[in-house]
This record gives structure tokens, C-alpha cells and sequence, in this order.
């Protein structure tokens, strides 16, 4: 998920503490009086990276409860759904038509995005090993437990993967719950608008940065000109179930940001900062 606010102005109005013109978590001390201050915006998001610098961290524990609490008969609906599917049970199940729309969907979309290449198993370079693919669907839910559209997914089988062999570095940073609260909390002091946004197939955007084979999808096969059927796919950009493919979208969505401009926080690597928005990712 992307956050996107808004800066409506070039120039923003925050409240300062006369003495140390800072933002002060501790407003008690009445021997500082508040004034108003204009401030150019290129100081303003400096200081909302050093806001975030010091802000606590919360658990992801107290917005499971928070949910919960607020909204019980959802999130029991939902905790107790079996919506995720292998295609065994898909295969079996009595919107089984929907899944396979959803699949060749899926299916489509990859091949348009140039996600792989085919290659003859029989000229696979040495010491190549093949990755076994896997089928994912699921019914996805609104959060009062109503369908809201079926999701196919083709999966490589991690599991199999070496690291040192298969990929190399794995990490992706994951924006903190303190960080979402505080971006929200800056969007209503400086009259902020936010918006959502979500890519579809995201990871399958980014290159890959190592070789994978990939086995067939179950119930597809690749026949060349000549009648021959002996190919496995060559992954060139991530797919999911990669080990590497959390970290090459982050870092795929990063560049993008950078050369449209934005800084990137130094308190918190999914925060992104230019004079028109804020975005968390």
C-alpha cells in the first residue's frame, strides 16, 4: 500500500515554541509561549523527518485489539474464513469459474509484462536448478466480510531457493504502525489530503537480479513452432514466492520516487518527501 498526501500550499503554517522555534512534545511548561510562524516548505519537511526521528514506535498488537474491539463480528467473520486456496480445493470449490477467470487474468498480465522467458529445460546452464511454480487463489473480502473480487496468483516455491545460489540479499524495509499514525497526524495539522493507491502485480515490475528457472504452471504447457515441449521459464523480473522480490519492488518503487524528485526520510526509509506530497510505502 502507498500513502500520497497533498501539500495544497508552497508554504505551510505550523505551530512553534517561541524560545526554540521546534515542534515540543511536552506543552506543559508554561513559561514557553506559542506563536505562529511561516515557514518555506523545504525547512518544513526537514522537520517533520526529525518529528519522526523521535516519535514511538506502537505494536502491532495494540491495532489487532483496536480492530477487534471496534469492529468485533468483522474481524471474527474474517479471522474465520478459509478464503485462501490451494487449486486442489479450488478445483473443487462451487466458484470455481470465477478463480479460473481470475487465473487466466493473471496468466495474461504476467506474459504481457514480459515476466519471463522460455527456456528448453535440455539447455538449462550448468548447475541450474529448477523451481517448482504453485497456484494461489484467494476470495478477497471488504473488511465487513463481503466478497470483493477473486485473486489468482502464480507463485514460485521458495522453499526450494539457496541463498548464495538462487539470490543473494533478501531484505525490504516495512513501513512501522508509528509511522503510518504519524504521517496521518501531520496530514490533519497541515491540512493534508490523503489518498491510497495500490499497484497491480507489483513485485513482477522489478528485474530480477539472478537467474531462475521456473517449472510450468500445473495444466499449462509452452509448445515452440517445431512441436517441441520441453521448456521451463526463465524468470527476468521477480515473481512472487522469490525470495528477492519484496526487495527489488521496494527498491524498483524507490529509484521512481528519487527521479521524480522525492527525498527519502532519513528516519524512516519508506518515507518519501517532495514540496507536492508525502508518501509511505
Amino acid at each position: 500500500m502507498e500513502t500520497f498526501l497533498t501539500l495544497e500550499q508552497a508554504d505551510a503554517t505550523v505551530e512553534t515554541w517561541q524560545d526554540e522555534g521546534e515542534l515540543q512534545s511536552d506543552p506543559s511548561n508554561k513559561e514557553k509561549t506559542k506563536h505562529k510562524k511561516e515557514e518555506p516548505m523545504e525547512k518544513l519537511l526537514h522537520r517533520i523527518d526529525e518529528i519522526m526521528q523521535n516519535y514511538t514506535d506502537i505494536t502491532v498488537d495494540d491495532i489487532e485489539n483496536y480492530v477487534e474491539e471496534s469492529n468485533p463480528e468483522a474481524y471474527l467473520a474474517i479471522d474465520n474464513m478459509n478464503d485462501t486456496l490451494t487449486q486442489a480445493e479450488m478445483l473443487k470449490a462451487p466458484d470455481r469459474d470465477e478463480f479460473l477467470k481470475a487465473q487466466e487474468k493473471e496468466l495474461q498480465g504476467l506474459i504481457d509484462m514480459g515476466v519471463w522467458e522460455y527456456q528448453k529445460i535440455s539447455e538449462l546452464p550448468p548447475g541450474a536448478r529448477l523451481i517448482n511454480s504453485v497456484w494461489s487463489y484467494r476470495r478477497k473480502r471488504q473488511v465487513t466480510g463481503e466478497l470483493l473480487k477473486y485473486k489468482a496468483r502464480i507463485c514460485a516455491d521458495g522453499r526450494q531457493k539457496k541463498q548464495g545460489i538462487d539470490y543473494f540479499e533478501s531484505y525490504a524495509p516495512v513501513v512501522g504502525w508509528a509511522t503510518v499514525r504519524l504521517v496521518l497526524i501531520l496530514s490533519v495539522l497541515l491540512d493534508l489530503h490523503c489518498r491510497q493507491a495500490d499497484f497491480t502485480q507489483a513485485f513482477p515490475q522489478a528485474d530480477i537480479d539472478t537467474p531462475v528457472y521456473l517449472r510450468m504452471p500445473e495444466g499449462w504447457k509452452y509448445i515452440d513452432e517445431n512441436g517441441e515441449s520441453d521448456y521451463c521459464l526463465k524468470l527476468v523480473k521477480n515473481l512472487y514466492g522469490t525470495k528477492q522480490a519484496a526487495r527489488g519492488w521496494f527498491l524498483h518503487l524507490r529509484d521512481g520516487l528519487k527521479e521524480a524528485g522525492f527525498y527519502q526520510s532519513q528516519a524512516s526509509s519508506c518515507v518519501f518527501l517532495s514540496l507536492i506530497c508525502i508518501i509511505f510505502v
